[in-house]
């Protein structure tokens, strides 16, 4: 009978331990990474309209990377970022307008490209860069930075 009592407690232990748990390291994640600083800017939670990149990546700072739980839409007004349900705790989704996009810079490599954002505000007070990685992301990044230029 006590053997089968420290078995319950064990699961339901785990069964609330864990989601607490994993909730804690993906707000962590989010305030060390930059971003909840991002979301503070930049935050969104309008439905996007465009193209969608599913399975993207994106490195913020010198040590977060959220490889491959990204979903990216590109739009003639901007750049909607938002994560995967699993790591939604902490990141709220983003919208990143053109007008914020200060340079972009894409690198080929042998079977993928990245696209580096610097980010500014108007006064020049802040900035942020963001590479992002998906199959054909850069090249559609590249072309929205383009038009919005031109327009």
């Amino acid at each position: 009978m006590q053997e089968t009592t420290i078995t319950l407690l064990a699961i339901a232990g785990f069964a609330i331990g864990f989601p607490l748990f994993w909730m804690a390291i993906v707000t962590l994640i989010s305030r060390v990474g930059g971003w909840s600083e991002l979301a503070k800017r930049f935050g969104s939670d309008a439905p996007p309209d465009g193209e969608v990149f599913k399975w993207c990546s994106a490195r913020l700072r010198i040590f977060c990377n959220y490889s491959n739980c990204l979903r990216v839409t590109v739009s003639d007004a901007g750049i909607h970022i938002r994560t995967l349900v699993f790591f939604k705790v902490g990141h709220q989704p983003l919208f990143i307008p053109w007008r914020a996009v200060h340079d972009l810079k894409v690198r080929r490599y042998w079977r993928y490209s990245s696209a580096k954002l610097t980010l500014k505000d108007q006064t020049g007070d802040w900035s942020a860069t963001i590479v992002l990685y998906g199959w054909g992301l850069a090249e559609r990044l590249a072309r929205g930075f383009e038009r919005a230029r031109a327009a």
